[in-house]
């Protein structure tokens, strides 16, 4: 069977692309140096390593829509993020991938949930490896793999693994993407409060509604949040209406 690396391309973008400039300040003065070939030439190196290291025949690379449904849902979602704090040149890697690799943009979805929908896609033929440096993949069931951390190899996440996480991210919020959780609950809580109820036996979304309410949230405020942390699979997006199929209860 084939090997394809489904490609975070954002992270790539913003690892790369900062890693590859420096700043220098001179009191109330900054200025960023940064050369476009060696960068550019810095992201094809990259690959072609990721490409050995995997053993994979091809490279598919997925990167956000500026536009984002998760933001229709929510106004405030990562309306914490500063775009004067991109690379340099975050345009023209973007664009770099487009003119040199197979890579995917789909309108109003985040590259996670591109790589979610085609590793998840029912009749693949080649083996699907999600690279991302983020977290929030293991919410995918299949393979994962974060090249910052190669002595962890591949990491194979179950069906139940996915949806604990699902529900982990629904319970707590994301406060790095700018969404609350349920109230008094962080990363801490969020894991000891599921991990007691999976114990127990106890249907988890359940308990997540359950300890929403008894912390003075509507059902609704757990529903949302499931909808922004769910990280799209095959089938929950309409290519042709760019129509997302929402998370039901």
């Amino acid at each position: 069977m084939k090997t394809t690396i489904l490609l975070d391309g954002d992270c790539v973008v913003y690892r790369t692309g900062h890693g590859c400039q420096e700043k220098f300040e001179w009191g109330d003065t900054e200025s960023i140096v940064a050369d476009k070939d060696h960068t550019l030439s810095t992201v094809d190196s990259f690959i072609y390593d990721l490409k050995k290291d995997l053993e994979a025949d091809k490279v598919v690379v997925c990167l956000s829509d500026h536009r984002n449904f998760r933001k229709e849902l929510n106004p405030d979602y990562k309306a914490n993020r500063d775009p004067s704090k991109r690379p340099v040149y975050y345009q023209d890697i973007r664009d770099h991938f487009f003119a040199n690799y197979n890579t995917v943009m789909l309108p109003r979805l985040e590259a996670d949930d591109i790589l979610g929908i085609l590793a998840t896609h029912p009749s693949a033929p080649d083996k699907r490896i999600i690279t991302s440096l983020d977290k929030d993949l293991l919410q995918i069931p299949g393979y994962v793999y974060n090249y910052t951390k190669p002595d962890e190899g591949i990491h194979e996440v179950s069906e139940e693994e996915s949806y604990w996480l699902f529900m982990f991210q629904t319970l707590m919020g994301d406060p790095v993407d700018n969404y609350k959780g349920c109230h008094r609950v962080g990363e801490k809580t969020a894991l000891k409060l599921l991990n007691k109820a999976q114990e127990a036996g106890e249907n988890l979304w359940e308990f997540v509604v359950k300890t929403y309410v008894q912390r003075g949230h509507p059902e609704e405020d757990a529903v949302l949040n499931a909808r922004m942390a769910r990280i799209l699979r095959y089938g929950e997006y309409d290519m042709k209406t760019q129509e997302v199929k929402l998370w039901e209860r």
